[in-house]
């Protein structure tokens, strides 16, 4: 079964939503039975949810602020090396200790370091929004972006 990055409009919650669950970028939230939209991203394997999802709470649970957020998402998105991503992972966890839980949930995935720290930075870009969706509907972003 495949995966597709969501988050909910209502109560702004970054998950999975089954890929065949999803119509026309949407699906039902399975925490507040909102409507989720699906966001830019790759595809997550079955195999992979178990990850996302403790990315995602490392994320939830670390206290950034949207535009910490949004300049850590910036920050990981532009590390062109695994060496320089963990390096740019330290920095990140001396100035947010919240972030801790990240460090641990990508120790184990050296080797899929790169789309771990994709994930990661999927998750946080869309945390800097979502907190937004309360107050402008994403359909009313997505408008006053063009």
């Amino acid at each position: 079964m495949l995966f597709l990055p969501a988050s909910c409009d209502s109560c702004g919650e970054v998950r999975l939503i089954s890929r065949d669950e999803c119509i026309d970028g949407k699906a039902t939230c399975e925490a507040c039975g909102g409507l989720a939209f699906a966001f830019a991203g790759p595809v997550i394997a079955e195999s992979e949810v178990l990850l996302f999802n403790e990315l995602c709470w490392a994320v939830e649970n670390s206290g950034l602020t949207t535009s910490d957020a949004a300049q850590l998402a910036l920050a990981l998105s532009e590390a062109p090396t695994r060496g320089e991503e963990m390096q740019m992972l330290d920095l990140a966890v001396s100035w947010f200790p919240n972030l801790e839980p990240l460090r641990a949930a990508l120790a184990g995935n050296l080797n899929r370091a790169r789309h771990a720290f994709s994930m990661v930075g999927l998750i946080l870009a869309e945390r800097s929004v979502a907190r937004v969706s309360t107050i402008v509907p994403r359909q009313t972003r997505a408008a006053s972006a063009r």
